[in-house]
């Protein structure tokens, strides 16, 4: 037993690391704000959970953020960083909870679609309830200067022409990395 969680520890960790360094290449986003970048690290959380269980996922998204502060800081006050934890886990935790009931390229599947429906649901509803509002209040931004960043004229039109896209788009590339690198690795596995 002992053996076994040791494993678990330690592969934990190693998808941690992987986790982190994706985390660092991340990449602007064409017709978005500069400071909009996209990455794809939750395609290694999401092999990491599928692997190891739903708990050690978790423990991935939170040290993954961790880490990543460690290494190159923050320019959000941390708020940016801590949103883009907790949207992670919206994405992973369905996504995990569907694959353990039904271990299978169709579970994998299903569960990724689950998670991208449940980032773009909090991302949306976090962003304009919470997230925006408290990096503008902690940065002491004026409203209308962020909303000019967009060229939108108020936050839900901001919520519909940038978060929800760049989420789904975030979702849509994850989850296709993760869907070849689940095939790849489960050669034995039949599409639905």
């Amino acid at each position: 037993m002992q053996k076994n969680r040791t494993k678990i520890i330690t592969q934990t960790a190693i998808f941690t690391a992987i986790a982190t360094a994706v985390s660092l290449l991340d990449f602007p986003v064409l017709f978005f704000p500069s400071f909009y970048k996209l990455n794809l690290s939750d395609t290694i959380v999401l092999i990491g959970g599928f692997s190891l269980g739903t708990i050690s996922g978790i423990i991935i998204v939170f040290l993954r953020m961790v880490l990543s502060f460690i290494i190159k800081g923050t320019s959000t006050f941390f708020i940016g960083d801590f949103a883009n934890c907790i949207l992670s886990i919206f994405f992973v935790l369905p996504s995990f909870l569907i694959y353990k009931k039904n271990p299978t390229l169709k579970g994998v599947t299903l569960g990724l679609i689950a998670g991208t429906f449940s980032l773009l649901l909090f991302s949306s509803i976090l962003n304009y309830f919470v997230f925006i509002p408290l990096y503008l209040t902690v940065l002491m931004i004026p409203a209308k200067n962020l909303l000019s960043l967009f060229h939108v004229s108020n936050l839900s039109e901001l919520i519909l022409f940038f978060v929800l896209p760049f989420n789904l788009l975030k979702g849509v590339l994850n989850s296709l990395l993760t869907l070849i690198i689940y095939k790849g690795l489960n050669k034995d596995s039949k599409p639905f």
